[in-house]
């Protein structure tokens, strides 16, 4: 029995995965650095140090996003290209040979 292939439409879907992922991290990012401005006197502290908290956070969100994004965007481009994603792993219907 032939597997399901419909390259186009697992494409489609990680592209749009990238896109709400990419909306989703701007608008924390965007929340963040708002609460940066509004309130730039809170800070982190652990261990009796002090840190910025605002713009860490979200720098470590943009980074974050970013990198997911990617990880979206190169899987629909190998998809794009033909590429069998799944190609080296075992069906688990047909149990280990």
């Amino acid at each position: 029995m032939q597997p399901y292939n419909n390259s186009r439409a697992a494409s489609f879907l990680l592209k749009g995965a990238a896109a709400l992922f990419a909306a989703v991290g701007s608008f924390i990012a965007y929340w963040l650095v708002d609460k940066a401005i509004r309130y730039p006197t809170i800070r982190a502290s652990q261990f009796g140090s002090d840190a910025p908290l605002w713009i860490p956070f979200a720098l470590f969100v943009v980074v974050c996003t970013a990198s997911a994004c990617y990880l979206f965007i190169r899987a629909a481009r190998r998809i794009d290209a033909g590429d069998n994603l799944y190609q080296d792993q075992e069906d688990p219907a047909q149990g280990k040979s």
